[in-house]
């Protein structure tokens, strides 16, 4: 059980991390001119993968916890 936690804590570390190195990125500084645009459908696609990666976890989850 310590070693899943500790491999949750080492992928969300390296979430973080490249999440601001994405967001640091020269092509994210210079920006670009379509970035405006269909907002609605970029949010909806990435609402989708939070829900997916937040279903997955729980199941994940719920296995670990009747197994252990």
């Amino acid at each position: 059980m310590n070693v899943l936690i500790g491999l949750v804590i080492v992928f969300m570390v390296l979430a973080l991390i490249t999440t601001f190195l994405v967001g640091f990125s020269k092509e994210n500084k210079e920006g670009s001119p379509t970035y405006e645009q269909k907002t609605g459908a970029k949010w909806a696609r990435l609402s989708s993968f939070y829900i997916i990666a937040a279903v997955v976890c729980l199941a994940i989850f719920l296995m670990i916890m009747m197994n252990g």
